[in-house]
């Protein structure tokens, strides 16, 4: 019987103690990180979990040190490093927030509405055959389809919530999107954010597609997540693909474009590269620094790395820089 290996018995070591952290003293931390940031209780809920995930990849990936250190060092630095987490994780989660607030449900605010329909003939997948519907009520076929949508609205399914929703599969996309090109185009992000987890993008895609009904105002966005109204399995689009249908759905939401940037930069298409930055640069929600970024980045892959760096240097030479572009300098200067 062969014995386990160093590294996994360092790996099993550190776990453990981690789970006593986690246990004892991870949940004052991220109380008291939250309170200083005024995080809400539910997103701090949503949020542990990441930091947790964090610390995990830590134990893995530095074993032996952690094994090694006392425990009011390890202690020390898993608190910081939860606390940077949590920081991170936060500013993501601001940048990538819902285009509209989810409206309230209409259960809650009124008695359900007394909505009579006509007898509707079924398809062997549940679906009702609208064509065969109209034809035995002998009403036309746009007739029905109105009353149809008149009953999803009086339910609640009205432009307020179709633009909800929506908005929230535009974002889906570019999660996905951004997670298959970290993964798998070598991208060097200055703020990479959470690590990246195509499992449990494909799974909230498999959830938003059924979240529409079937309607001309929804075609849209149904054509959008077709992919995942299928078996699991199916072949999904690549990555620019997956951010030109979602900025079809969100034009006004920088982080699509700015994604897509990313994705047409990987293709060598350095014009839909700079259309997509000008796009992200029109953006209500734009960030400035990534825009810059991106725009720096572009000079430099067109040969002009002297004006990049200029660029760089006004921007970052402003009131309260941003960090991102402080690092972006750093690495320009010492890659030389």
């Amino acid at each position: 019987m062969t014995e386990p290996r160093r590294d996994d018995s360092d790996r099993i070591t550190a776990l453990s103690l981690l789970a006593t952290f986690r246990r004892q003293l991870l949940p004052g931390v991220l109380r008291r990180v939250a309170a200083w940031k005024g995080i809400p209780p539910r997103l701090l809920a949503q949020l542990a979990e990441d930091v947790v995930q964090d610390l995990s990849v830590d134990c893995l990936e530095h074993a032996g040190e952690l094994v090694r250190l006392d425990r009011r060092s390890r202690n020390a630095r898993w608190m910081q490093r939860a606390e940077r987490a949590l920081y991170r994780l936060r500013r993501y989660e601001q940048r990538c927030r819902p285009l509209v607030d989810e409206p309230f449900e209409v259960a809650e605010q009124h008695d359900a509405p007394d909505i009579g329909l006509p007898t509707l003939v079924s398809l062997d997948n549940g679906r009702a055959n609208v064509a065969e519907s109209a034809r035995r009520q002998g009403l036309a076929r746009r007739a029905l389809r109105m009353q149809l949508d008149e009953a999803a609205t009086r339910l609640g399914w009205n432009n307020e919530r179709r633009a909800f929703w929506q908005a929230r599969a535009a974002e889906a996309l570019t999660g996905l999107a951004a997670d298959q090109l970290r993964l798998h185009a070598g991208l060097f992000t200055v703020d990479p954010g959470p690590p990246p987890d195509l499992e449990r993008r494909r799974a909230r895609m498999h959830r938003l597609a059924r979240r529409f009904p079937v309607q001309p105002s929804t075609l849209a966005v149904r054509s959008a997540l077709q992919p995942w109204r299928r078996r699991r399995g199916c072949p999904e689009p690549p990555p620019r693909a997956l951010l030109q249908r979602a900025v079809e759905l969100a034009p006004d939401r920088a982080a699509g474009w700015l994604w897509l940037f990313e994705a047409c930069c990987a293709d060598g298409d350095l014009a839909g590269a700079a259309r997509a930055a000008r796009a992200a640069g029109r953006c209500r929600d734009a960030d400035r620094a990534a825009v810059v970024l991106a725009r720096a980045r572009l000079l430099e892959l067109r040969g002009q790395r002297e004006r990049a760096l200029a660029q760089l240097l006004r921007s970052a030479g402003r009131r309260a820089p941003d960090r991102r572009l402080q690092t972006a300098l750093e690495l320009a200067f010492a890659t030389g």
